[in-house]
């Protein structure tokens, strides 16, 4: 398969996998809503799903012959002739997100990232540098790390996209065709008679019966473009500028005081909230499809998703109520502090409790990371062309965190053998920094 990033692609992968799960009864109509004719929306929206169901596809260029751009004007243009009209919202928030490829600048960015033959996790290695768990001018990072980054400075020569670049389109280009699909998905939700026929040439077959996708799988649908938008919000919490792919250039970029590497965006705060708020809101979305599911009480026979004994396409009550609950929890860990414990953390063999408020980390996202966070650090190049990593401090004592809640990450930090709740201090043994100096 070609070498691309297909986590913009990961809820058109969602849609597939809901489409494909089974068949059952015929049923008839391309939806149902007030006013509006999709018909030829509809139609034209079958077609390409069949194309893309039944196609071949070994690269980005095989996907050109795949456009529902045609199906999506087709049904914006019913949603502005009956903005209510569920059937209509809900084709084009559905072929708002399958036609983002075929956005020029997506096509175009796709295209120049796959023609660098980097590997499968090469293309981001450089941005994968652990924290140094020691002192002593420990180098950062390792020989497999500067292998990579030779990989990226010998691609130069082919025009990869820059991080920045793909940060750009990301904003620009990727963002609003989700919040498009979420606000055509808010309308379709207010309907809770809405019906969508999932027809056999959309699955691929047309042999297969028809199904039937309803606010169950809307509201699905829903959380998990609320999951797409804040994995791509976080991207662009801060700016990640290069402005090409040498080591020099990235050595610059990993500077304490670098400006336009790994320093908040503009907008970066903003943007940081919006990943809470979309995680947030991805979870009640999927606690809604649930409770949606529990509360129908129409035939049931050729829903995608049914409740019922184990088999085809049904779900046991008693899994949705435990689901119900793991997602109440995790409700709760994004907005109350949650206290975790370590056993034998340390040296000594000491255990802890930390406090952490995930909230307040992305409520308060600071600055420049790099000085926020980090012990004092410089970075150059050793001989070879590795990048190494330096420690300024070099005793136990002024080796510290500047600032050990990261940001109020960690709420408190407690030895719970000697009760001391010296956040630097129990942070360096937990991570295991006094080691290095005992060596």
């Amino acid at each position: 398969m070609f070498l691309f990033n297909r986590s913009l692609l990961s809820f058109v992968a969602l849609v597939a996998m809901t489409l494909l799960w089974g068949c059952k009864d015929e049923s008839t109509g391309p939806g149902n809503g007030t006013g509006g004719d999709v018909s030829d929306a509809y139609k034209e929206l079958e077609n390409q799903m069949y194309l893309m169901a039944t196609s071949s596809i070994k690269s980005p260029s095989d996907l050109d012959q795949i456009s529902f751009s045609k199906a999506n004007q087709l049904y914006k243009d019913a949603t502005s002739a009956s903005p209510n009209n569920a059937s209509a919202n809900f084709g084009a928030g559905l072929s708002e997100i399958l036609m983002i490829y075929a956005d020029p600048n997506v096509n175009a960015m796709v295209k120049r990232w796959d023609s660098v033959s980097l590997g499968k996790s090469s293309s981001s290695s450089f941005l994968k540098f652990g924290i140094p768990s020691g002192t002593k001018d420990m180098a950062v990072p390792a020989q497999a790390l500067a292998s990579n980054m030779t990989k990226i400075v010998q691609a130069a020569v082919v025009n990869p996209p820059l991080i920045g670049e793909m940060q750009d389109l990301l904003r620009d280009h990727i963002i609003p065709h989700i919040e498009y699909a979420l606000a055509r998905f808010a309308v379709v939700e207010s309907d809770a008679k809405f019906e969508f026929k999932i027809s056999g040439k959309m699955q691929g077959d047309l042999h297969l019966d028809s199904l039937m996708l309803d606010n169950t799988e809307v509201y699905i649908m829903d959380g998990a473009l609320l999951g797409l938008k804040a994995m791509v919000e976080q991207f662009l919490v801060y700016r990640f500028d290069l402005p090409v792919y040498t080591t020099q250039a990235e050595v610059q970029a990993l500077q304490p005081n670098n400006t336009t590497f790994f320093y908040l965006a503009s907008d970066g705060t903003t943007r940081s909230k919006s990943v809470l708020a979309d995680v947030t809101g991805m979870i009640g979305k999927f606690k809604s499809a649930i409770n949606f599911l529990k509360s129908e009480t129409d035939d049931q026979s050729d829903d995608i998703i049914k409740i019922g004994q184990s088999g085809d396409r049904s779900i046991s009550i008693e899994d949705i109520d435990t689901t119900l609950v793991y997602l109440d929890k995790a409700l709760n860990s994004l907005t109350t502090p949650q206290s975790i414990s370590l056993t034998n953390a340390d040296a000594d063999g000491n255990d802890y409790t930390i406090r952490v408020n995930i909230a307040q980390l992305y409520n308060n996202p600071p600055q420049n990371p790099k000085t926020a966070w980090f012990p004092a650090y410089s970075v150059d190049t050793s001989s070879s062309g590795a990048i190494l990593w330096h420690w300024t401090n070099q005793t136990y004592a002024s080796f510290t965190f500047p600032d050990p809640t990261f940001s109020g990450l960690f709420v408190e930090i407690r030895n719970e053998t000697t009760g001391s709740t010296d956040m630097n201090e129990n942070l360096k043994r937990i991570l295991h920094i006094d080691e290095a100096f005992n060596k």
